[in-house]
């Protein structure tokens, strides 16, 4: 359901699996939900 009403959320979950947020989310586990609050 989030992942569907976030775009953003897909958008960077992709970048980590690509590796190009690599660099701006040295921590993908505080990503996550700092996506979900926004």
């Amino acid at each position: 359901r989030y992942v569907i009403l976030n775009p953003a959320y897909l958008t960077r979950l992709a970048g980590q699996k690509t590796g190009l947020w690599k660099a701006k989310a040295p921590a993908p586990a505080t990503e996550r939900p700092a996506s979900f609050s926004v």
